[in-house]
């Protein structure tokens, strides 16, 4: 009888065993779960090749000590193809950097995916650093006892039950596990997306081919030669036709105007604002009085930025936009605007009024505060 029981409780360890290791289970992150843009804008001739690189292979969040939900990550290169297909004419997928040759960016994946949804691009032809994109994806891996309602013990507690259960419970609730984490990886991976897409489309370095940033590159050198022999005119007129080509309120686009008000501050008598630049001005005025919410702000923020790439020198084309930026929350560039416009009018009478506003301004963008409403225009 004593051999009897012996053998009766090794079998029941087995099979307690066996259900535990059947307490996992493991899905495939199905394609397709990017959302394409609704409207695309007209695509880039440029070539595009993902690298995934260090990508892992699968991820895994556990509801307790043992049941575990897996979800494999052999589709997210694709996605990331998809989405960034919504910008550039050709984009494909390779396994290695050494197998990326002819391409105009490449793409390599951050390797903490799904936690984040990391970018990082670089030139295809020098292999130069570009920039880096990051967004957060699924924050909540490990443990998570909040799924079902409930809190589950530990399943230590099961075992005294009778192990065909155990087994039956534990697999249904893996199961059910994986695809509630698939579907949360699937709805913030796409909603990264959708923020990387956006991103990407307010980057100079990542809209413009190789012939353009050369011929931006030449015009610059041309403008800083002219600044630097004495040609104000010449260095105004050159960095204003840079900042026609660079897209309008970006990095490069900032730091172009700072350099023709640099330019303008040798000049005596400053060009007329066109009227093409007055007509956007007043256009982006325009979008101001409809602004109900800080997202509304930003049509006017762009259409006085684009009048600006017209006319970097004018004063009150600075001091308008910055309003503006303040409305939606565009804390340094609207900082960055009303130190071009004390530059260009050191007279104001509200110079010092508006020396508050800019630290107020870099207060806001430090906090990391979010938008709430801004003054009147002139």
């Amino acid at each position: 009888m004593e051999m009897i029981g012996k053998i009766c409780r090794g079998a029941a360890i087995a099979l307690a065993l066996a259900a535990v290791s059947a307490c996992t289970a493991t899905k495939t992150l199905p394609a397709g779960f990017y959302t394409p843009a609704a409207a695309p804008a007209a695509k880039l001739p440029l070539k595009v090749v993902v690298v995934s690189g260090d990508l892992p292979a699968e991820t895994q969040r556990s509801l307790d000590p043992i049941v575990m939900g897996k979800v494999k990550l052999n589709t997210y290169p694709q996605e990331v193809a998809r989405m960034l297909g919504d910008i550039y004419q050709s984009v494909s997928v390779q396994p290695t950097a050494a197998q990326a040759g002819g391409a105009d960016l490449r793409v390599s994946l951050g390797a903490d995916y799904p936690r984040n949804l990391s970018l990082a691009f670089h030139d295809g032809q020098s292999g130069a650093a570009l920039t880096t994109l990051s967004e957060p994806g699924v924050r909540d891996a490990g443990v998570d006892k909040r799924m079902y309602g409930f809190s589950i013990p530990y399943n230590i507690i099961f075992i005294p039950l009778t192990v065909g259960i155990i087994g039956i419970v534990e697999i249904a609730m893996a199961n059910k596990h994986a695809n509630v984490y698939s579907a949360d990886i699937q709805q913030k991976s796409n909603q990264a997306l959708q923020r990387l897409r956006e991103r990407i489309r307010q980057s100079d370095e990542l809209l413009l081919t190789p012939a353009e940033k050369a011929a931006l590159q030449a015009l610059e050198r041309q403008a800083t030669a002219a600044l630097d022999s004495g040609d104000a005119v010449g260095a105004l007129l050159g960095y204003q036709q840079c900042l026609e080509k660079v897209l309008p309120g970006g990095p490069r686009a900032l730091a172009l105007q700072a350099r023709a008000v640099h330019a303008a501050l040798g000049i005596a008598e400053l060009p007329p604002v066109s009227e093409p630049a007055q007509d956007l001005m007043a256009r982006g005025k325009a979008a101001l009085t409809l602004a109900k919410s800080p997202a509304d702000y930003l049509p006017a923020s762009a259409a006085m930025e684009r009048a600006l790439a017209l006319a970097p020198w004018w004063a009150t084309g600075h001091f308008n936009t910055a309003l503006t930026q303040e409305g939606a929350g565009l804390w340094g560039s609207a900082a960055q605007h009303l130190k071009l416009f004390l530059q260009l009018d050191p007279q104001t009478p509200e110079r010092e009024k508006i020396r508050l506003k800019i630290a107020e301004l870099e207060l806001h963008q430090e906090r990391g505060d979010k938008p709430g409403g801004m003054a009147a225009g002139r």
